[in-house]
């Protein structure tokens, strides 16, 4: 068996990010909450969804913003995830460790539990975006990463 180069962290993180260009709170909410939590409460048309509601109970990260920046980090390091700047409607490549690195202070205090939230706390969609590549992709669907409760 193939030396397992992920953690399970990692391997959401990716995950979080392989169908689009995600904004930090959605590998931030799939580590935290299993995915997105939606606003309010659950309305009665979504008895027995799989869908996530603020109301349901108290959301609180076990994972801080911190943490799961440095992953980013190290996946952008590993050539698996794509980090980009959020500038002015562009997305600008961050491709060095050196340049993502200190920017990633951002996320420090991070614990948002809806994407409301984040927005309120960016005062729009934030500093960054994160995609994962094709040999992130490559990487999330080896064998090995079967047994990981992603």
């Amino acid at each position: 068996m193939a030396e397992r180069k992920l953690t399970v962290r990692q391997l959401q993180i990716l995950s979080a990010c392989a169908n689009d260009s995600e904004l930090f709170y959605f590998p931030f909410a799939y580590v935290n909450y299993g995915g997105q939590v939606l606003e309010g409460a659950r309305p009665p048309a979504a008895k027995g969804s799989p869908g996530k509601y603020a109301a349901d109970r108290e959301w609180r990260p076990s994972v801080d913003g911190r943490e799961v920046a440095k992953d980013i980090v190290a996946l952008v390091s590993a050539g698996l995830l794509k980090c980009f700047r959020a500038s002015g409607g562009q997305e600008v490549p961050v491709t060095s460790p050196e340049d993502i690195e200190p920017e990633m202070d951002v996320y420090d205090d991070y614990r948002c539990v809806t994407f409301s939230d984040h927005i309120k706390k960016f005062d729009g969609y934030g500093p960054h975006t994160f995609a994962t590549t094709k040999p992130g992709i490559a990487e999330i669907d080896r064998p090995e990463y079967d047994s990981y409760p992603v």
